[in-house]
């Protein structure tokens, strides 16, 4: 990041004046704007609209930046960060989905996490480009999750970055945004939204396979999360032994695994069962 430079001009030499051969102290004549000064009327005073730009003063466009994210130790120096840019303004800062919305219309780039306190950054995605289409959402996360990356494109995310990123990447990744330059290729993005869509192809036949299972089935997977036995399991669901190795040997088929351990984990991770 360039360090703004500062012209060094040499201050005019001042020559002393030569003394008034009246007296020995002579005062300047009253101007033609020194009554009106002193009337109290400010009518005739020069304001800040009169005086000149400065030299070195930008007339570029400032690029509006909101920053959603719940840990303020990485928020707060990053908009200190970048605020340093002359180009560059912070526009807000929120911690959750909630505190974003009334900074959605004000806004050209937001640089949003994923995991926020109260419902996920991508709703912050959908919502930002539904109030206002202009803007560009940029996820900037600690997660590197595929899945949750991908969902983030599909919303309307342009890019993903990493907060370990360093910030001089951040500032570029603003700047490029703002030129129309695209974060992400376009195989890139087709890969993420295919991913997306094979994720959603699984989840679905997941939930078919969870709709097969019967109630007893479902007792019988919670009563092997528990540890027990199939003579425990048969005692406590009053039935016999022979009809709990049944149970097992459908509920095997319907999740489509070959032993009861991968049942166990397709139900733990699915939410079947609880483990105490």
């Amino acid at each position: 990041m360039a360090e703004p430079g500062y012209a060094i001009e040499q201050f005019p030499t001042i020559v002393s004046a030569p003394r008034s051969p009246l007296r020995e102290h002579a005062w300047p004549e009253r101007g033609a704007d020194w009554n009106s000064a002193n009337s109290g009327s400010l009518s005739a005073l020069p304001t800040r609209d009169d005086l000149p730009p400065f030299p070195d003063q930008r007339t570029e466009q400032v690029i509006r930046v909101l920053l959603v994210d719940d840990h303020l130790a990485f928020r707060q120096p990053l908009a200190f960060m970048l605020l340093r840019e002359p180009d560059i303004t912070i526009s807000g800062q929120a911690a959750t989905v909630a505190e974003a919305r009334p900074l959605l219309p004000e806004t050209d780039i937001a640089l949003i996490d994923l995991d926020l306190p109260d419902e996920e950054g991508v709703v912050v995605i959908h919502e930002l480009l539904s109030v206002n289409p202009q803007a560009i959402a940029l996820v900037l996360t600690g997660s590197r999750s595929t899945l949750a990356m991908a969902r983030a494109v599909e919303a309307g995310a342009v890019g993903v970055m990493h907060k370990s990123r360093p910030v001089s990447e951040v500032v570029e990744a603003i700047h490029r945004l703002k030129a129309g330059e695209p974060l992400l290729s376009m195989r890139d993005s087709i890969d993420m939204l295919r991913f997306i869509s094979r994720q959603r192809d699984q989840n679905r036949a997941v939930q078919t396979m969870i709709a097969r299972l019967t109630p007893r089935e479902r007792e019988v997977l919670q009563a092997l999360a528990a540890g027990l036995s199939d003579r425990e399991i048969a005692h406590q669901l009053l039935v016999s032994t022979e009809t709990v190795r049944t149970h097992m040997v459908n509920l095997l088929h319907k999740l489509e695994v070959d032993s009861r351990l991968k049942a166990l984990v397709f139900a733990l991770k699915h939410d079947l069962v609880t483990i105490n």
